[in-house]
């Protein structure tokens, strides 16, 4: 892939993730989509993670490694509970062991018994934001970053197209 392909494939992937999770979860931020807000930011996570870590192979350690690097410094120390959270909300639809709630900012990352903490949807959702555009901020000045996107849309297929979305014509 030519330095010019891997520009347009990093712009695509950039616009196509902002589309999808950038723009889409914000219509979940609210009674009824608080809950799959979470899942998708998750999702989103990963997905980044898979970018970042190409050479990592586990799923978890992806996404915990990425939570560490491009997440604030108050999410690190919950990195494994946020995996956890992620595994039990998409295979059990339980948030394990926080406390999730939207529109109540003034309690996220407080502590509620018995819960480990409270997260608030919208905040999360804006961690997760910066945290992604710090990534593609990474990933156009970092070569040794573009090397690993190159590997992961070649090797495990490819970026992210939308059928008939003009961006891909």
């Amino acid at each position: 892939m030519s330095a010019e392909a891997l520009g347009r494939e990093i712009d695509n992937t950039h616009g196509h993730f902002a589309a999808i999770f950038v723009g889409g979860i914000p219509n979940l931020l609210n009674a009824d989509g608080a809950y799959l807000s979470f899942i998708c930011v998750f999702s989103g996570t990963e997905a980044l993670a898979g970018y970042r870590y190409a050479n990592i192979n586990s799923n978890g350690e992806r996404f915990r490694k990425f939570l560490t690097e491009y997440f604030e410094p108050r999410y690190h120390q919950f990195t494994q509970q946020l995996w956890e959270l992620r595994n039990s909300m998409v295979h059990g639809f339980s948030p394990r062991h926080f406390a999730l709630c939207h529109h109540q900012s003034q309690f996220h990352f407080t502590d509620r018994a018995p819960y480990l903490k409270v997260l608030n949807a919208e905040d999360v959702y804006a961690a997760f934001v910066a945290a992604a555009e710090k990534y593609f901020q990474h990933l156009r000045a970092d070569p040794s970053l573009q090397a690993l996107f190159r590997r992961r849309v070649t090797a495990d297929g490819g970026g992210i197209y939308i059928d008939g979305d003009e961006r891909d014509a």
